[in-house]
C-alpha cells in the first residue's frame, strides 16, 4: 500500500516517491523538534535537520582582502551515524548592513555543525542569522 500526503488543495502526493539525486529516500518514519532544530528521517536511513542561531553584536575580523566572523558549531536536534553534510546560510536580522557570503564549515561532527566561516567584503559589526541544513544517515 502506497502512502501519501493530502495537500490543501486536496491533491495526494505519494510519499514513496520523495527522491534525492535521482535514488527514492522512501517514506518519512519520523519527524520532531527541539531546542536545537527539527529533523525528518525516511525510511531508507536519510535524516534531514534543520536549524537557525542567530549572534548578538558581532564584528567582522580582517582575513586577508575580505572580513570573516565565525559562528561557533551548534549541536544537531539529533545526532547522525556518519559526517552529514552541511550547508548553511546567512543574513542580517534587522539590516544593519547589506550582505554576507558563507564560506563553509569546520571542525563537523556527527552531532555539530561545526564552525561556520561568514564573509563580508567591508568591516562592520553587527548581528547574523544562520540558517542551516544538514544532510546524512540516522540508520
Amino acid at each position: 500500500m502506497s502512502k501519501s500526503i493530502k495537500l490543501k488543495n486536496n491533491t495526494c502526493w505519494d510519499i514513496d516517491s520523495i527522491r534525492a539525486n535521482g535514488k527514492s529516500i522512501g517514506y518519512i518514519v519520523e519527524s520532531g523538534s527541539n531546542d536545537n532544530g527539527s529533523w525528518i528521517k525516511f525510511s531508507d536511513g536519510t535524516m534531514i535537520c534543520r536549524g537557525v542561531v542567530t549572534t548578538g553584536n558581532v564584528t567582522f575580523a580582517a582575513w586577508g582582502s575580505l572580513y570573516q566572523y565565525e559562528v561557533p558549531s551548534v549541536s544537531f536536534p539529533l545526532s547522525f551515524i556518519d559526517m552529514p553534510h552541511i550547508d548553511f546560510t546567512s543574513n542580517n536580522p534587522s539590516n544593519e548592513y547589506n550582505y554576507c557570503l558563507e564560506a563553509g564549515t569546520y571542525q563537523t561532527t556527527k552531532s555539530e555543525t561545526g564552525i561556520m566561516r561568514v564573509v563580508r567584503p567591508l568591516a562592520t559589526t553587527g548581528r547574523i542569522q544562520i540558517k542551516w541544513t544538514a544532510i546524512g544517515k540516522w540508520k
